[in-house]
């Protein structure tokens, strides 16, 4: 099959649609990954052909109404971003519309559905591909532009962390999480080897790519945890939650990205933003983990984190305080049971095989159909109304 998997969003949301891509491709179908064009270096270094959207997720939210909307109860603020965005989402709604009508069947991001609405190609089997914890609440304007049930969903996470709803609908399968494989191409910085062979594992800090108003600020109430709490760390740029304050030393240390998959493991444990991705590395790694969320579906990570019983309540990001972060970080490098059972996941997690369970649902699901509309002939066309009010030039 030629397929296309589409989302928005950060790098948690595209790296788990990466791994699902290179499964289905290694299984024999044509993949192309559709994703916000500042992607297009991570895509194609995994060997996947790619379709930029004209929207770079990294600019909008680094931007200074991105910075401040994100998180923000302002309302405000939250229009001035929706405003600021909605003509790069009215070009990758033209993107997708072309996408469309050269695979044979499409993969969503349900931030796709949520942002475009019904712009799904009719005549075009589909699915969804979630990665949120959260069910998907389908846009009933899609389904009745496609005049079928609600879609397939296919959920890269696993029932150890997010159990089968007692009214689940029937239509999503539990999968596992969506991997990569080892990268064999990087290595780390022997500067960084250095700092980890030098002392007892570290904690490492990262927010992922959330972004604060004032970076600044929240570095320094993370070193000042750090060292109440007497732990040496590593703190992680990412998009702009923190920034390097003064040098690399024999405590602190530096870094703009390292895949989680190498570091996590020779850590002591994790705090971060919850974002669906870094929570699967710390769950997978077996760590203790603190979340400080800002939005979205961070809140609902850090409540498992919290119930499963590795980590402390989460600090939501904007109340962020010396205090209460040395009061996580202590739990969370002390509490013997915590560890204890963030272990016995971690081992659990990565004996799933997320990526090719997903694979043989998606054959199931699409093969038959595509087969069906390959028989039929049909013309692929979408509901004129909506293309006219996604796509309409900017």
């Amino acid at each position: 099959m030629k397929l296309a998997i589409v989302t928005l969003g950060t790098h948690g949301d595209v790296q788990p649609l990466v791994a699902l891509g290179k499964g289905l491709q290694e299984d024999g179908h044509q993949v192309t990954i559709a994703a916000p064009k500042n992607f297009q270096a991570f895509v194609r270094h995994h060997r996947l052909s790619f379709e930029p959207l004209r929207i770079d997720s990294r600019e909008l939210l680094q931007s200074s109404i991105g910075r401040q909307a994100l998180g923000s109860a302002d309302s405000r603020l939250s229009a001035a971003y929706r405003e600021l965005r909605a003509p790069y989402l009215r070009l990758a709604a033209q993107d997708l519309w072309v996408i469309g009508h050269l695979v044979d069947a499409m993969i969503y991001h349900p931030l796709v559905l949520e942002e475009l609405g019904g712009l799904v190609t009719r005549g075009v089997p589909y699915m969804i591909a979630s990665v949120v914890g959260i069910r998907v609440r389908q846009n009933p304007e899609c389904a009745r532009d496609l005049g079928e049930q609600p879609a397939l969903v296919v959920c890269g996470y696993s029932e150890t962390i997010v159990p089968r709803e007692v009214d689940d609908p029937g239509n999503s399968h539990v999968t596992g999480y969506w991997v990569l494989a080892k990268d064999s191409t990087w290595q780390p910085p022997a500067s960084l080897e250095r700092f980890l062979e030098a002392g007892e594992p570290p904690v490492y800090v990262g927010f992922g790519s959330t972004t604060v108003p004032d970076p600044a600020r929240t570095t320094r109430i993370v070193l000042d945890a750090l060292t109440q709490t007497g732990q040496r760390g590593i703190l992680a740029s990412g998009w702009g939650g923190l920034q390097a304050i003064g040098p690399n030393g024999s405590t602190i240390f530096h870094v703009d990205d390292v895949p989680h998959d190498w570091l996590f493991p020779q850590v002591k444990a994790v705090v971060h933003h919850g974002g669906a991705g870094t929570v699967a590395a710390g769950f997978r790694a077996g760590k203790p983990t603190v979340v400080c969320p800002l939005c979205n579906d961070q809140f609902f990570w850090g409540a498992r984190v919290r119930d499963l019983g590795v980590g402390p309540a989460p600090i939501p990001l904007v109340a962020l305080e010396s205090g209460t972060l040395t009061q996580a970080i202590q739990a969370a490098v002390s509490d013997v049971g915590m560890s204890q059972r963030a272990e016995q996941i971690g081992q659990h997690l990565r004996a799933e095989d997320g990526v090719g369970t997903a694979v043989r649902l998606i054959e199931q699901h699409l093969l038959p159909a595509v087969r069906q509309k390959r028989s039929q002939n049909l013309p692929r066309i979408v509901s004129a109304q909506r293309v006219s009010a996604l796509t309409r030039e900017v």
